[in-house]
């Protein structure tokens, strides 16, 4: 690949490829070859590595955990928060079942949501449930569901999870003290 000036003196890149036809005696008779503009590829080559660097940095630095899961529930993968968020390494849950993540008393309506995403493209919705935590206790996750099984790109769930512990216990202690305020005025 080189670099041509066209007559207005725009840069062209271009792509030669050319041989050269020898005579008995070993000496070159002529060469022949093509000549073809790239300028367009190569925009385009850097354009989707500029996304590629861009999506990279978004995900990485991301303070919600992003979960592609396939068909059956297998986790294929996992954003680097899940460290900060789960404290697992991203590896050490691909390839396991979602479900082994989400605390048994709410495995059954976790998975009525996931089984109404597999049958529609798009978003499905969000779910709260408590999710493990590499430690052995439980946080209350808050979860959006995509179906993105027909991206080729993607060809998954994505689930957008955050830890919301903080948020349930503030719920629940205002309604708590609502139930005071309401017991002592009888």
């Amino acid at each position: 690949e080189s670099i041509l000036l066209s007559r207005d003196g725009r840069k062209v890149y271009v792509r030669e490829n050319a041989r050269a036809t020898f005579d008995d005696s070993g000496n070159v008779l002529y060469y022949e070859g093509t000549v073809e503009a790239v300028t367009e590829h190569l925009r385009a080559k850097h354009a989707l590595r500029a996304s590629e660097e861009r999506f990279r940095a978004l995900v990485q630095h991301s303070n919600d955990t992003i979960t592609v899961i396939d068909r059956s529930g297998v986790i294929q993968y996992q954003s680097p928060s899940v460290r900060q968020n789960l404290g697992f390494e991203p590896d050490q849950t691909v390839g396991l079942s979602f479900m082994h993540l989400v605390h048994p008393t709410h495995q059954q309506h976790v998975q009525l949501l996931f089984e109404r995403g597999l049958e529609q493209p798009g978003e499905f919705g969000a779910v709260e449930f408590w999710c493990r935590h590499a430690s052995g206790h439980y946080i209350y996750v808050e979860a959006v569901g995509t179906n993105m099984l027909d991206n080729p790109w993607v060809g998954g769930i994505v689930l957008n999870s955050r830890d919301v512990t903080e948020r349930k216990r503030s719920e629940v202690a205002l309604v708590n003290y609502r139930r005071g305020e309401i017991l002592d005025a009888s």
